[in-house]
């Protein structure tokens, strides 16, 4: 079960364009899924009272017709319901609110032998909480401690169109897409009251894949650039482009057993900022982001025809930035992990029940101001509930 949900926009766009294909290559009738996720994670500091946890229900509807034979129409969509507290006790804040809907069609062609064109289009509905105020912009927490950091935002167009090559006479598929996102603007901070315009975003994606009986293998390299975002109608700030690199594999090893690794990175150019002096933006000398990476290994069983289970382990790093340690906008080492156990059972009728539980750390180097380091303690559990249509 995943239920990681915090990257959205014209990423999301980008995943519904590699789902596509896949799934027009299946062939078949019309036919759907709903699931419903509960995720649940908390964390704490350690020798401190500083803790928060959040809650995250999303509900999943994606239906797929075969159109004429040679094509076919993918739709989704999705929503969730979100509780976040932070419960620290200089920065109590408490968020509960739906997020917002995000609801998406993707057509994929099947009238050339090896070439599967497709496009994708999503529409990101402005149903979540988009404003806060006081206290409860306390709730947005550290990312890499909870799982949403934004509740709601503007009306946003992501379109993205690509083409899949099957190597004739190979196991290898071959990917390329571009996609564009318009981003609405919405006001972020209700006490400010001010209009935030965030940044159209520009993606292009290559993927190589190896498909076996026994052996899966990808390598994708995704490229963002964001524009200019706006406070009030000024140039507010506009971050590096950044590339992503994603590898995974699995391995059969029989006909119950499997494992898997994955290894993802992801570097960024220098950020732009307002210069309040001078009303313009100016590019740090610097680069403000450290470069983020993780590795995970899974391994997992099936133990009867309707029971399967998995363990994984995880383990990320994001490297310091390049500011100086005496600077303010030094962001020091930091060190994460997590050990996770799922399970799902298959019911009669179409019934798939869903579990996970797990536990973790994420470890920050000191600083100058502060050089003690900081270690924090995180538990999560999640359970869905999802039912073929």
């Amino acid at each position: 079960m995943n239920v990681w949900i915090k990257r959205g926009g014209l990423a999301a766009a980008c995943a519904a364009a590699l789902m596509g294909p896949a799934l027009a290559a299946t062939g078949g009738t019309a036919k759907g899924e709903i699931a419903q996720q509960v995720g649940y994670k908390f964390w704490s500091l350690d020798d401190s009272d500083d803790q928060g946890w959040q809650l995250v229900a999303p509900l999943d509807l994606t239906y797929t017709f075969q159109l004429d034979g040679k094509s076919r129409l993918d739709l989704s969509a999705r929503t969730a319901y979100i509780v976040s507290e932070n419960e620290s006790p200089f920065s109590k804040g408490r968020v509960s609110a739906f997020s917002d809907t995000v609801v998406g069609a993707t057509v994929s062609v099947d009238r050339f032998a090896d070439w599967q064109p497709f496009i994708t289009l999503d529409l990101n509905l402005p149903t979540g909480k988009q404003t806060l105020r006081g206290t409860q912009k306390n709730a947005v927490m550290d990312p890499d401690l909870v799982d949403i950091v934004r509740f709601g935002e503007g009306f946003n167009v992501n379109l993205s169109v690509g083409v899949s090559y099957l190597i004739p006479d190979t196991k290898w598929t071959v990917t390329g897409a571009v996609g564009y996102n318009w981003r609405g603007d919405y006001v972020a901070d209700g006490d400010l009251g001010e209009n935030y315009n965030p940044g159209d975003q520009l993606t292009a994606l290559f993927r190589v894949q190896y498909l076996s009986d026994q052996i899966y293998g990808a390598v994708s390299v995704q490229y963002f650039d964001e524009d200019v975002s706006t406070l009030a109608g000024a140039q507010y700030f506009n971050p590096g482009n950044q590339i992503e690199v994603n590898a995974e594999g699995t391995y059969v090893i029989d006909k119950v057993q499997s494992v898997s690794a994955s290894l993802f990175y992801t570097t960024s150019g220098k950020n732009e900022y307002l210069d309040f002096f001078t009303n313009d933006l100016i590019k740090e000398n610097v680069d403000g982001n450290g470069d983020y990476y993780f590795v995970q290994l899974a391994y997992s069983r099936i133990l009867t025809p309707e029971i399967g289970a998995t363990v994984a382990a995880t383990y990320g790093v994001r490297t310091e930035n390049d500011y100086v340690a005496v600077d303010d906008l030094f962001i020091p080492k930091r060190r994460y992990w997590d050990i996770r156990l799922s399970a799902d059972y298959t019911a009669p009728g179409g019934w798939v029940i869903a579990g996970d539980v797990g536990y973790g750390g994420v470890d920050d180097d000191g600083t100058a101001f502060a050089p003690q380091d900081r270690s924090y303690q995180t538990f999560s559990a999640g359970i869905a509930l999802s039912y073929a249509l």
